[in-house]
């Protein structure tokens, strides 16, 4: 097998994905339900992360400067990767967008690895290509603007990928790196946390029991 079929794949998926996000090139911020609080959230997590504060807690801005301690009870992972984009330059707006193209490429990649792992290349390319063009993503990124849903959408199938190499092969790594990834996903969103927890919990049971 040439190197071409080898990442033919991975090139096809990567190009469907980018016509699903190709919108988020135009420039301004997407008229969404939550993304110019996400944009607020961003600024305020930035700054607070640059004052020193590792794990930020408190934004000091809002109400009336008075502050509230919003990031005790908002998920982290959109806003840690709003800073890195915002350190490379990126405006808080591109970095909401960038949050959005990201995600995608990253869910587009996962399910096509594990469904590759559990059924062939063919079904893996078909997977990612409908999981990336469901309607409840178009709805997450275009309409209620849910950066943290589309993170933890995005982070599920790969974490499902070494969770199956993991209770196939009993490989100590995949566990791991399991682990980490759901961990990701809380911090992506924790009430789709729980509700993947009871899927990877039957899915366990139905790897282990082959």
């Amino acid at each position: 097998m040439s190197k071409l079929q080898k990442i033919l794949p991975i090139i096809i998926v990567l190009v469907s994905s980018f016509l699903a996000v190709f919108p988020l090139l135009h420039p301004g911020l997407p008229p969404t339900h939550d993304g110019e609080y996400h944009v607020v959230r961003f600024y305020e997590f930035d700054k607070t992360l640059r004052d020193g504060n590792i794990y930020p807690l408190w934004a000091a801005d809002l109400n009336f400067k008075y502050g509230v301690p919003l990031f005790n009870y908002v998920y982290p992972l959109p806003n840690y990767m709003a800073s890195i984009f915002h350190f490379f330059g990126a405006s808080f707006i591109d970095a909401f967008k960038l949050n959005m193209f990201a995600a995608t490429l990253v869910g587009a990649i996962g399910m096509y690895f594990w469904a590759s792992a559990a059924y062939g290349k063919k079904s893996g390319i078909v997977a990612s290509i409908f999981y990336t063009f469901a309607p409840y993503h178009f709805l997450d990124m275009y309409i209620r603007g849910s950066v943290g849903e589309v993170w933890a959408l995005a982070l599920f199938p790969v974490f499902l990928y070494f969770f199956h190499e993991a209770c196939l092969f009993l490989k100590q790594r995949n566990f791991i790196i399991g682990g980490i990834l759901f961990a990701l996903i809380i911090f992506s969103h924790n009430i789709l946390a729980v509700m993947f927890a009871g899927f990877a919990l039957t899915y366990s049971i139905l790897l282990i029991s082959q």
